[in-house]
């Protein structure tokens, strides 16, 4: 036997003498490796152990806690090796997720997986999901037939697989709360995806785990929530100076979310032909504008759109979490929305998109939404080359809920054509303004998809207030973009501001030309658009306006006022908590006013129907054929009198979002 033989002997030996000394060493190369794919890098994982030795730590013993499950198990090996392919699922989704949407892998992207399946040709053909399905269904064949035929030796006894499972738990704990507490590592990032770099995956995505919610305040207390809402209530009637400089009686306010729209020319590089964004240029010029700090980059639409309704920030929140997919799902919320509707106004949420997407359909009622009008109750929708719906269609549908109130309006509507994946074929036409990104062809290619998308998406603002222009109205339009575009923009590229920025300009058709530039936070929007208008309604609104953000004790105030709001006793609203709002799905309401025969088929008139329309008959389905949005075509149905007919709005994913009053069909009034 020569040396290498008698060493491989040896440690084999000594293994299966200490089964459990193998599990460090595991758990030390599966850092490496979830290390080395976050990085890009087969030795990525390595300077982390020594730039951020606590974060190593931290995530090495993570990883040996979950390891250590298995010598809880009689059959120890079987259950070892499921755990170590367990263990990497996560970081090959990373490195997915980094390559498919330039944002890493964070827990709440589990919760949001359902919501997901619309989509997923965006990101994926049919070979790829078919090659990636075949894949993960070997996998779990072959963990099942391992588990029932690997050796259940070598046995652990329970009294010591318990020992050094509770152990590496304890310790786990107890570096994250040491760590954190003495600041050695953050609990809270601005920037998650320079976070993930520079701390590791490891680290990262156990905190996204880990942490949820706002914490409670070290002082909290109904006296002082109640001291922090006199004191701002009393500034606010000392001081008569506000901003108001778009004042008028009640205007409709409109925010208009921009899916990836940012100014390209910002970017280090890049060449165009010509400017896609020439209007949204012009407005820069002339209307109260300046770059926007928005919470993401490349993704996470709704954690935008989450800070500009509700005025918080979400560094006050767990890492990497969706408030759409935890506490708003259940707990009504004051907003922009609320705010207004107490006020008088109707508030309206538009989206050209699946209405579940971010669960808003569930959450918007939350938000205090008298109606929300998804893609699936609009008509004449035309799509992209990628399949996302053009803005275009907002205009009507903007100027559908402005006419379908008596009162004012506020209108949340998000845009979704600048969306990605962005194709890269240096071969394909993807429109007339041409873009070269330094030598590379594939991201030139991309960049020139892009700025066509948002080409089209500054013509639809054009169109837009050209038509807000004449509405007999007076109106107030917030224009910003949700984040920078999937395009692994670096900060080294930016000729100005940070990939954290995008920006806005507040557009009005009745006040004259106010070119105040003011650098925002996303949650400081609303805030600062009210106090143009001289809106002071609303607990975060007053706070924001008033308040002092230099002040020492500004952020532990804010932070105060949030955890009541969403995780305390509610003191904020002195008894009067807000209520979900009874929200109509459509901004009119989908209805079937007459049935006819003509041909043999059978035909439903009515208002609002589309594409996304499904007939049912006594509660069983028809093939149901789309004809106009007062025309639907039944297929293959027989009615009798006394049948019970409804419409139901279904997404492609076959949730249902609104049903129509039963209509009775009686053959003498057939029409």
């Amino acid at each position: 036997m020569n040396k290498k033989e008698q060493s491989v002997k040896t440690a084999g030996g000594f293994f299966r003498r200490h089964p459990l000394a193998i599990l460090p060493l595991t758990a030390f190369l599966l850092f490496l490796f979830v290390e080395g794919l976050n990085a890009r890098n087969p030795l990525g994982g390595i300077p982390v152990i020594f730039s951020e030795p606590a974060a190593f730590l931290v995530g090495f013993f993570v990883i040996l806690t979950v390891l250590s499950l298995s010598a809880l198990f009689s059959a120890h090996l079987p259950a070892f090796i499921i755990l170590t392919v367990l263990l990497t699922v996560p970081g090959i989704v990373n490195l997915i997720c980094l390559i498919l949407r330039n944002s890493p892998f964070q827990c709440f992207d589990i919760v949001n997986f359902l919501t997901c399946f619309d989509i997923i040709f965006v990101y994926f053909n049919w070979t790829e999901l078919i090659v990636l399905g075949l894949l993960i269904l070997i996998a779990i064949v072959l963990l099942v037939v391992f588990a029932f035929k690997a050796p259940k030796s070598p046995v652990i006894s329970l009294k010591k697989g318990f020992a050094f499972f509770f152990s590496c738990l304890m310790i786990t704990v107890f570096l994250l709360i040491g760590f954190t507490s003495n600041e050695t590592l953050p609990d809270r990032f601005d920037d998650y995806k320079e976070a993930y770099r520079e701390y590791g995956f490891s680290y990262c995505f156990f905190l996204s785990v880990y942490d949820r919610g706002v914490k409670k305040p070290e002082e909290y207390s109904p006296e002082i929530v109640n001291e922090i809402v006199e004191e701002e209530t009393n500034r606010t009637e000392e001081t008569d100076d506000a901003p108001v400089i778009l004042s008028c009686d009640h205007p409709n306010v409109i925010f208009l979310q921009l899916e990836s729209f940012f100014d390209p020319f910002r970017i280090e590089g890049l060449s165009l032909s010509e400017d896609p964004i020439p209007f949204f240029r012009s407005l820069k010029e002339t209307l109260p504008h300046g770059l926007l700090t928005v919470p993401s980059i490349g993704g996470g639409t709704a954690n935008t759109e989450f800070e500009i309704l509700t005025a918080m920030n979400l560094n006050l929140f767990g890492v990497g979490e969706y408030p759409y997919s935890s506490v708003l799902l259940s707990h009504p919320c004051e907003s922009v929305a609320s705010v207004m509707t107490d006020l008088g106004y109707a508030s309206h949420a538009i989206h050209n998109h699946i209405g579940t997407f971010y669960n808003r359909s569930t959450v918007y009622p939350n938000l205090g939404f008298g109606t929300f009008e998804p893609i699936e109750y609009m008509s004449d929708v035309t799509v992209n080359p990628l399949g996302w719906a053009k803005d275009a269609v907002l205009t009507g549908e903007i100027l559908k809920a402005l006419a379908s109130t008596e009162t004012r309006d506020f209108i949340f509507a998000v845009s979704v054509q600048g969306h990605g994946r962005y194709p890269d074929d240096p071969d394909e036409d993807y429109g007339p303004i041409l873009a070269e990104y330094r030598d590379d062809e594939k991201k030139s290619a991309a960049y020139r998809y892009y700025v066509n998308q948002i080409s089209e998406m500054d013509a639809f603002l054009g169109e837009l207030t050209s038509f807000l222009s004449d509405y007999p109205e007076q109106t107030v339009l917030v224009l910003y973009g949700d984040h920078l575009p999937p395009l692994d923009v670096k900060q080294s590229e930016l000729k100005e501001g940070s990939v954290l920025q995008t920006e806005y300009v507040i557009w009005t058709n009745y006040a004259g030309n106010a070119p105040a530039a003011r650098d925002l936070q996303s949650w400081e929007l609303a805030s600062y658009a009210f106090s143009l208008i001289g809106i002071e309604d609303g607990t975060l609104n007053r706070f924001l306006q008033n308040a002092d953000h230099d002040d020492p004790g500004f952020e532990e105030d804010y932070q105060t006022l949030v955890y009541d709001m969403l995780y305390g006793e509610q003191n904020v609203y002195d008894g009067d908590p807000p209520e979900a709002a009874k929200m109509q799905m459509g901004t009119v309401p989908v209805r079937i006013t007459g049935v006819r025969k003509a041909d043999g088929e059978v035909y439903l008139t009515g208002t609002g129907f589309t594409a996304h329309s499904r007939a049912f008959v006594n509660g069983w389905y028809r093939d149901t054929e789309y004809l106009t949005p007062n025309l639907l075509k039944l297929e293959n149905t027989r009615l009798d009198d006394g049948d019970e007919i409804t419409v139901r709005q279904i997404t492609h994913s076959f949730a249902v979002l609104g049903e129509t009053d039963p209509f009775r069909y009686e053959e003498e009034n057939e029409g």
